[in-house]
């Protein structure tokens, strides 16, 4: 009899085992990240994204070549070269932007990272946030590609997740440039991204 319980209890405690084992084995807590961005990487050429540019001198504005796509890309095949041009110069500026409403607006709270990869010698990229109360927040980053890390192509990040207010909500993005002298902006994988957990 002490011997039936004893093989009963072993018996016992291995189905636990195994049971746990299983459960250890198939469920997960799994990250799902969200990017509501549409063609963040340029992959898609110009899809989704609205195009402007004008060189500019005194009263008189002359629209030249778009902002167009590159094979210098941070990551995948292709980026976004904001086409400055070239002179500029004293009396005249260049003038070029790359937009995008969102499919989805997102609130700014649920936002794990608000982000933009970007090569140039020396440009400013600047940056309009619109909500979807018509507020905006505007920001401006310094391009310093020298500061590069290895295994990026030449491109720095800007993070520019705590410019933006979180109590609003996204509905369109804006990156634009100007230049005096003609230096070109790159931009690539653009970001705007959540995070949330799934238990499988």
């Amino acid at each position: 009899m002490k011997l039936l319980r004893t093989a009963l209890i072993i018996t016992a405690l291995s189905v636990l085992a195994a049971m746990s084992q299983a459960q250890i084995f198939i469920s997960h807590w799994y990250p799902v990240f969200t990017n509501y961005v549409s063609n963040p990487g340029f992959e898609s050429g110009y899809v989704y994204w609205d195009r402007s540019q004008s060189y500019e001198e005194t009263d008189e504005v002359v629209y030249i070549n778009l902002g167009s796509i590159t094979s210098d890309a941070h990551f995948g095949k292709y980026g976004m070269d904001l086409n400055l041009g070239s002179g500029g110069g004293y009396n005249g500026y260049f003038h070029s932007d790359i937009r995008q409403t969102l499919s989805i607006p997102i609130p700014v709270s649920s936002l794990v990272d608000g982000s933009i990869w970007c090569q140039s010698s020396g440009n400013y990229l600047n940056m309009v946030v619109t909500y979807t109360d018509n507020t905006q927040t505007y920001g401006s980053f310094h391009i310093d590609s020298a500061s590069a890390t290895a295994g990026n192509n030449g491109y720095v990040q800007w993070n520019f997740l705590p410019l933006l207010n979180q109590s609003k909500t996204i509905k369109a993005i804006d990156f634009y440039a100007d230049s005096f002298e003609g230096f070109d902006v790159v931009i690539d994988d653009v970001s705007l991204t959540t995070l949330r957990w799934i238990y499988i």
